[in-house]
């Protein structure tokens, strides 16, 4: 869990090697950021950041503090597919979800993983 990375494009490539979706904290995208605290501005501007490198933060509307826990994932991915069925109510994300239900075992696996992270 976490980060070590110090630019977005590190952040990026960490999100890529696991499998694209990462859990950091508030306070590991602030020290990228470079910021001292992280007010309602900083943070709109690490979303665009992130945006930039094609991440987001699951329910990424939010506010977050640094003490936050908060999941990361690569936009066009798999994980973004499940995310965004998930986090969405509607007849096309509930048809997604039956498709992984009675399509792919591992699918329903994965979605599991995911909510119960």
């Amino acid at each position: 869990m976490g980060t070590k990375a110090s630019t977005w494009a590190e952040l990026e490539r960490d999100v890529a090697g696991h499998g694209g979706l990462l859990t950091v904290t508030g306070e590991d995208l602030r020290r990228i950021y470079g910021a001292d605290r992280l007010g309602s501005t900083i943070r709109k501007d690490i979303r665009k950041n992130l945006a930039g490198h094609g991440l987001a933060i699951d329910g990424g509307g939010g506010e977050f503090y640094q003490e936050n826990l908060l999941r990361l994932y690569k936009r066009g991915t798999a994980a973004a597919q499940i995310i965004d069925a998930v986090n969405h109510v509607g007849e096309h994300h509930d048809e997604t979800i039956r498709g992984w239900i009675n399509g792919d075992g591992g699918k329903l696996a994965r979605i599991q993983e995911i909510l119960n992270a």
